[in-house]
């Protein structure tokens, strides 16, 4: 697996960058100071990219997982053996990359699916090369459907929240973790309900948690309407201090000063401002930048940063009316497993009279679990809390602290709004529960 950091076909950031023979999946652990793509070339490189949260979000997951298999199919130089040979190989490469993220269903769900596609080419031919076209064509086709998909989710959620308005004209969300295009193929979950309530105009804001350790939204998840850009403190402060040096660039020589005088200075300014919240006083001041970074053509998504911590008190303050998050799991009674700090939220939500709505594809829903309590939590490295940047930076904590850092938690159904799929919303009956299973059984016979 080898890093490509300047690859002439990406034009725009994607998770999953495919053509036939060829994978290139986004390193998410260097945004947002870095975009580098890592060349996965099997399974062992795909199974290393999703445990090491190189690639990150339940569809997303399972789609790089089944193209980095589809990868090793194309590029096998000779195999040698029959049809279900070939079955046997790419069975077992799918169980291995099961086992790298074994919360997220649609990974395990995947697998499942291909297994079945790739035994019944084996039924009709006795040619190992069949299989294995088969297995390469229906990879293909789930990085197609995952994206129409998304889109679908987006457009039940905007109606969804476009009945909540009442006499407001418009709505504020709040969204936790990775949800984005970066999450999916290509356009998001929870943040593509976001994205489809901006595109209807009533958006009044997006508030995004950091989502500690990997801070996975303020590094990497809030998109552009025309192409995907990324807010986060450091970008702000760059754009800052652009604007900043555009102002005293003309200044400084008349002042005796050097350049990097003035950029020194610059940094103070802007971090000062961070401080003291004077961030919408000094983007009024100075001039637009150009439509780069945290900006670019006119209809952005108007979002803002907050810290986990902060969620509570943003509720209180009625600065939000609806939240929304992604799903790895969904239970049969309609628990759900997201990353860690979606069940706090969804406490605080209750309090606050404040609707909770997961953003799914159906093929996150565990119909074989009856409850949250069967979901496997996984547990992450003490490394992501006990060092910066989850992990990869320096020591941030005391020697010889022990760690707790489950990577998911489990929110009850009860504390769940409802349930937005790319066939419908699943509501609750009047007696306040989910049928999901109801749902989805009347899903498969239309």
């Amino acid at each position: 697996m080898a890093n490509n950091s300047n690859h002439s076909e990406i034009h725009a950031l994607q998770s999953i960058c495919y053509k036939r023979g060829s994978l290139q999946l986004l390193d998410q652990r260097k945004l947002p100071l870095e975009t580098v793509y890592l060349d996965i070339k099997n399974a062992s490189d795909g199974w290393f990219a999703i445990k090491e949260m190189v690639v990150r979000g339940a569809p997303a997951i399972a789609i790089a997982a089944a193209l980095s298999l589809a990868v090793e199919a194309v590029n096998l130089e000779k195999f040698q053996g029959t049809a279900d040979d070939a079955v046997s190989f790419l069975a077992q490469k799918l169980d291995y990359l099961v086992s790298s993220r074994p919360t997220a269903v649609n990974l395990s769900d995947a697998a499942t699916k291909l297994k079945e596609i790739i035994v019944k080419a084996a039924s009709t031919s006795s040619e190992a090369n069949v299989v294995f076209q088969a297995y390469i064509e229906a990879a293909e086709i789930m990085l197609e459907d995952d994206v129409a998909s998304n889109k679908a989710i987006g457009s039940y959620g905007a109606s969804c929240f476009e009945s909540q308005l009442k006499d407001a004209k418009k709505i504020s969300i709040l969204t936790h973790c990775n949800s984005g295009s970066l999450a999916t193929a290509g356009y998001g979950t929870a943040l593509g309900v976001i994205r489809a309530v901006h595109a209807q105009g009533i958006l009044e804001k997006a508030y995004c948690t950091e989502t500690r350790p990997f801070n996975q939204v303020s590094s990497c998840d809030v998109p552009h309407s025309k192409c995907e850009k990324y807010v986060s403190i450091q970008q702000i402060m760059s754009s800052l201090i652009a604007q900043y040096e555009v102002v005293r660039k003309t200044q400084f020589l008349h002042e005796g000063c050097s350049y990097a005088q003035v950029r020194e200075e610059s940094k103070q300014v802007v971090r000062f401002s961070l401080c003291h919240f004077t961030i919408v006083r000094l983007l009024c001041l100075l001039p637009p930048p150009p439509p780069r970074g945290l900006y670019g053509p006119t209809h952005f998504l108007p979002a803002t940063l907050i810290a986990d911590s902060a969620a509570a008190a943003l509720m209180k303050a009625g600065r939000v009316q609806g939240v929304i998050v992604g799903a790895d799991r969904v239970a049969a009674n309609g628990d759900t497993a997201n990353k860690i700090g979606t069940y706090s939220l969804a406490v605080c939500a209750k309090h606050h009279g404040i609707p909770f709505y997961v953003a799914a594809p159906l093929t996150s829903v565990d119909l074989s679990l009856p409850s949250g309590e069967s979901i496997i939590i996984e547990e992450r490295s003490p490394k992501e809390l006990l060092n910066s940047r989850g992990g990869l930076g320096e020591q941030v904590a005391a020697s010889g602290i022990s760690v707790w850092n489950p990577a998911f938690d489990v929110t009850p159904a009860n504390l769940i709004s409802g349930i937005i799929t790319e066939k419908g919303v699943i509501t609750k009956s009047k007696d306040e529960d989910f049928d999901i299973r109801g749902f989805v059984q009347k899903m498969i016979a239309q």
